[in-house]
């Protein structure tokens, strides 16, 4: 049986936040029950404004059953479809949604490489960092001759 307390929690706490934005990378393993995948969605529906579906632990489902799944409900609990993306690779997933956020959104990361995902983020920040340093920087005019 799927535990829908840390759903409720998170979606407690995003809507305390209460951001402008809020995207998150979502899934669950493959061998829970239709209610739970019905349930989760309606949580998530009713919390994110976009959702980056990504496939792990598929216990025996086939590749696509969860995100699909997951899809369905969401649309039904109100989600608009282009809101939604299905990235069936975590990673892939988690890059996108770093790509998507933008400055002031809030960005929730669901994932089982907790590993693997705290290096991709870790990486990610030093790009932006880069990339502000970069703006910031003030052209320096060598042959100024007036």
């Amino acid at each position: 049986m799927f535990d829908m307390g840390p759903y409720k929690a998170l979606a407690e706490f995003v809507r305390f936040l209460n951001p402008e934005n809020s995207i998150a990378t979502i899934y669950l393993p493959g061998d829970n029950r239709d209610e739970d995948f019905q349930n989760a969605a309606k949580t998530v529906a009713e919390t994110f404004n976009q959702v980056i579906l990504f496939e792990g632990y598929l216990r025996g489902k086939k590749t696509g059953y969860i995100s699909n799944t997951l899809q369905k409900y969401l649309i039904s609990y109100g989600m608009d479809s282009n809101k939604i993306e299905i990235i069936t690779d975590e990673h892939d997933a988690v890059q996108y949604a770093l790509d998507l956020a933008q400055e002031g959104d809030l960005l929730v990361i669901s994932n089982y490489d907790i590993e693997g995902i705290h290096n991709r983020l870790i990486a990610h920040k030093k790009i932006i960092e880069t990339k502000k340093t970069k703006k910031r920087q003030p052209k320096i005019l060598e042959h100024f001759n007036p």
